[in-house]
């Protein structure tokens, strides 16, 4: 029987969030023209599924909004990242370098 061990998947989850909220920080600072937010939401979306990279992307947002009131309008863009990279990991997208291409448009 596999034992899941909630601990490290929550640490890592606080992590990709982390992660999402110190990217779109980076990118503020200094102004980048790309933002930086979706790294966590892509991590766990590819590690664990639709479900919780859309739950990460939008965890990120929020907590960012809490500073920047207009933050809280793209974590529905990062919940539909999230959703997308789940959903084709699922079906091995991203496996080979033409499938990886195809599917970021």
């Amino acid at each position: 029987m596999k034992k899941t061990n909630y601990f490290k998947i929550s640490i890592f989850f606080a992590m990709c969030i982390l992660l999402n909220i110190v990217g779109k920080g980076i990118s503020d600072r200094l102004q980048l023209p790309i933002w930086l937010d979706s790294f966590g939401t892509a991590l766990t979306a590819f590690g664990y599924g639709p479900v919780c990279g859309a739950i990460v992307g939008s965890a990120g947002n929020v907590i960012y909004g809490l500073s920047d009131g207009l933050s809280f309008v793209y974590s529905i863009t990062n919940a539909v990242i999230g959703i997308v990279i789940g959903l084709t990991a699922k079906k091995t997208r991203f496996d080979t370098v033409f499938g990886t291409m195809t599917a970021i448009p």
